[in-house]
């Protein structure tokens, strides 16, 4: 099935694999299931709800099997997008490149990405062309079988809910199982920067691999401000080689654990990126930045309004999944040149008369990265509020703010009027903060989000930014609250 729009540059890497069941027409217990789910997605619309996870949790205790049948009748298939930072943001970022195409998308833009939010997203476009679907690591082995997705794209790997995973190797583990189960013929997109997601390359055959990263002349420059060999952005969750347990050594880093990389006892190395990013600018002001990346198809530029090195990745992996489902390089550049932000990833607002940027952090190196883009801001006066909660979709350890580099915070705080902690984790959230070196004065604690908005906003300067940095179930709370009060839209209408 070509593009819908006459004349447009997509050309498919060939029609997905139809499993045997996609050629009948869904059973009867399918469709009353389908039925159930999208009524509830109406109702609970009129009623102001986000419907995200409800419809299909509906839908699927009618019929298990329903999201087969419903991955199975797309006709470009299903793409995945999983990895520990950055899925909403890439997964927006390959949204917006994929409608310029000229396809309808199914997509999980609120990122309910466990069953039963990827099967509210399927239900919800019953039209779609291709399902997007962001998915949680440990889904991943679910995703694969299930949905039989045509291209997975895996962004990074960093330790996060230690609660729910354990050691970093359980998440890992789930990812390789899920690719394991992808028809052969299918693309996997991988960052070469991150050893880890790298190995995943290991024993995949049956697999087309696309790795992207940083030309490795753009990191022995410095890429991401640090001397060949430096660390930047949290501690590494990769000192071992992931494939015989030796000693990474590392020519030059971006940031944590992503940069150039050789196994100092066995072959493993850093792959050549397919899709590199050859330069960036970063933002300045109102100045957007610039970002260049190489590929087989060639080169391109466009300019890139998210600050921080990691949107940077973001955006290179949206480009290198997109040209490998048959994107053109000019449609991915102006795509990715429109886009402004996803949900609840630096999105901007308004809180009290302020501009308000909003910005998700959930585990060391995000935050740390998060923290260093809102540093890149050298006005003074600024207001902060840092959100801290312990639910079970934040994860309930909260202990990984010990490894994020608030220091770097703490050493800039003279550009700050206020510091706010706030979440259900307030007071744990000010301790780190008082060890860091934040002033008492600066310093304060307000548990409910939107009164810690709201203080940050009120000791903020006249016209300075008033910057938001929650955990997930913080940054539902908030942006509910800015929703009330009609200063951002309802996340299904983003």
């Amino acid at each position: 099935t070509g593009p819908r729009r006459p004349g447009g540059g997509w050309s498919p890497i060939g029609p997905p694999a139809r499993p045997s069941w996609s050629r009948a027409r869904p059973p009867l217990r399918a469709r009353a299931a389908a039925l159930a789910g999208r009524a509830a997605t109406v109702i609970l619309r009129l009623v102001g709800r986000g419907a995200t996870t409800l419809p299909g949790r509906l839908a699927l205790a009618v019929d298990p099997a329903l999201p087969r049948h419903l991955a199975a009748r797309l006709p470009q298939g299903v793409v995945v997008v999983t990895g520990t930072n950055g899925k909403t943001t890439t997964a927006a970022m390959l949204r917006a490149v994929l409608e310029s195409g000229g396809w309808r998308v199914a997509h999980n833009r609120g990122g309910a990405n466990l069953r039963s939010g990827l099967t509210t997203a399927l239900l919800g476009e019953p039209r779609a062309d291709v399902g997007l679907l962001e998915v949680d690591e440990a889904t991943v082995p679910w995703a694969g079988r299930t949905l039989r997705p045509r291209l997975a794209l895996v962004t990074n790997f960093f330790r996060d809910q230690l609660d729910r995973y354990g050691e970093l190797e359980t998440a890992v583990a789930l990812v390789r199982r899920g690719l394991d189960a992808m028809a052969a013929g299918s693309v996997a997109v991988l960052c070469a920067d991150d050893p880890i997601a790298a190995s995943l390359a290991a024993g995949r055959e049956h697999l087309r691999l696309v790795p992207f990263g940083a030309a490795p002349g753009l990191l022995g420059a410095g890429f991401g401000d640090t001397a060949p060999g430096g660390l930047r952005g949290g501690p590494s969750d990769a000192p071992r080689c992931p494939r015989c347990g030796g000693t990474l050594r590392y020519a030059a880093r971006a940031y944590a654990h992503l940069g150039l990389y050789a196994c100092s006892s066995c072959a493993f190395a850093r792959p050549e990126p397919e899709v590199a990013i050859a330069a960036w600018t970063p933002p300045a002001g109102a100045r957007a930045g610039e970002v260049t990346l190489r590929s087989g198809t060639g080169t391109i530029t466009f300019p890139l309004r998210l600050p921080g090195l990691y949107n940077v990745y973001n955006a290179a992996a949206a480009a290198a999944a997109a040209l490998a489902l048959g994107g053109r390089p000019d449609e991915v550049a102006a795509a990715l040149a429109a886009f402004r932000y996803a949900f609840g990833r630096m999105e901007w607002m308004e809180i009290r008369g302020h501009p308000a940027c909003l910005a998700l952090v959930k585990n060391p190196a995000g935050c740390s990265e998060v923290l260093r883009a809102v540093l890149e801001d050298p006005a003074p006066g600024k207001g902060l509020a840092l959100l801290l909660n312990d639910r079970y979709a934040d994860g309930t350890d909260v202990s990984w703010i010990w490894d994020a580099d608030f220091e770097a915070l703490a050493a800039a705080q003279e550009g700050f009027a206020a510091i706010v902690a706030g979440g259900t984790r307030a007071e744990d959230m000010a301790l780190r903060l008082k060890y860091a070196g934040v002033d008492t004065e600066r310093l304060r604690v307000r548990a409910e989000p939107e009164g810690a908005m709201d203080t940050a906003a009120a000791a903020a300067a006249p016209g300075s930014t008033v910057y938001v940095l929650p955990t997930y179930t913080a940054m539902l709370r908030a942006r509910a609250a800015l929703v009330r009060r009609g200063r951002v839209a309802p996340f299904w209408e983003v």
